[in-house]
């Protein structure tokens, strides 16, 4: 069986999650599009925060 790969797409840039950190963005934001400040590394692309405006 393959592992699921869970993605948060953010202006076209792909950061790869775990299940939990996507189930919880999903789960909580829905029903609308919320602004969030996203803090990453740009050389590795991992992503390091990701928070409410």
């Amino acid at each position: 069986m393959k592992e699921s790969v869970y993605n948060y797409c953010i202006k076209g840039e792909y950061f790869e999650v775990s299940q939990n950190a996507f189930e919880v963005l999903h789960s909580k934001y829905d029903r609308y599009t919320p602004s969030l400040k996203l803090y990453y590394s740009p050389n590795s692309k991992m992503l390091l925060s990701l928070e409410p405006k």
